[in-house]
């Protein structure tokens, strides 16, 4: 039950940061945000956090990496990435940084949102015969 719960508040932390790297590109341009600092940084530190609480789940969840492995089955590039962003930022190329936004980013996000309704379904409609009242 630990790790199901750890699991469960790692893959909200995960579409947050997610969340937060499509407000950056839908408000602002590649070139705008390549162009500020500030943008630019806020949108490689959520790649980064995306990769380290990804990493927490494969390290330290073996059913929930089993679990996220059978629906990202190249999710060790999301830490990999991580690394690059983190350890060998002078290298980042930003043309590989908007690949990824484009190309991945939207799946990615997706898989993460439907992982996330497994564990909270929507509520169910509610019941029309009641009127609430406990008369």
């Amino acid at each position: 039950m630990k790790n199901e719960y750890r699991r469960l508040a790692t893959l909200y932390d995960i579409r947050l940061f997610c969340d937060r790297i499509r407000d950056i590109t839908s408000e602002f341009t590649r070139e705008q945000i390549e162009e500020d600092y500030v943008k630019l940084d806020a949108l490689h530190h959520n790649f980064a956090k995306i990769g380290e609480a990804t990493n927490r789940i494969l390290q330290n969840d073996p059913e929930g990496a089993a679990k996220l492995q059978a629906r990202i089955p190249r999710i060790r590039d999301v830490v990999d990435f991580r690394n690059v962003v983190l350890h060998d930022y002078d290298e980042v190329n930003n043309d590989e940084v908007w690949g990824i936004i484009e190309d991945h980013f939207p799946i990615f996000y997706q898989t993460i949102a439907d992982y996330l309704e497994e564990f909270n379904p929507p509520d169910p409609e509610p019941d029309k015969s009641s009127t609430g009242s406990k008369l």
